[in-house]
């Protein structure tokens, strides 16, 4: 039995913790890694173009983006679809990752 894990990483993005997003993304992921983002559609391209670029890929794990952007609230039911959402899309995207953590907006201060 392989002792390697490879965990599967969802990050929602929101216009409050959008200017956290490069220090998220130099702390996590291993070049075996899948990080998923997305970017409430409440922010704009440009304040995304400010935060995240493809140059914000040290050593990179995989970064796909999931769309459409939708507009998700605290507390309702968007987040858990949104959440559903990306779990079908890195399951497509990919067999090889053994954990999954989803990070909603709330979790960056603990990073």
């Amino acid at each position: 039995e392989s002792t390697h894990k490879s965990i599967a990483y969802f990050i929602q993005i929101s216009l409050s913790n959008i200017h956290m997003l490069p220090r998220l993304l130099s702390v996590i992921g291993t070049p075996s890694d899948h990080i998923l983002l997305h970017f409430d559609a409440e922010i704009n391209q440009s304040l995304i173009s400010q935060h995240y670029s493809h140059t914000n890929r040290h050593a990179s794990p995989q970064i796909s983006l999931l769309e459409p952007r939708q507009s998700l609230q605290w507390g309702k039911i968007s987040l858990v679809l949104n959440t559903r959402l990306a779990s079908r899309f890195l399951l497509k995207a990919s067999s090889s990752w053994t954990h999954f953590i989803a990070l909603p907006p709330s979790s960056y201060p603990l990073i």
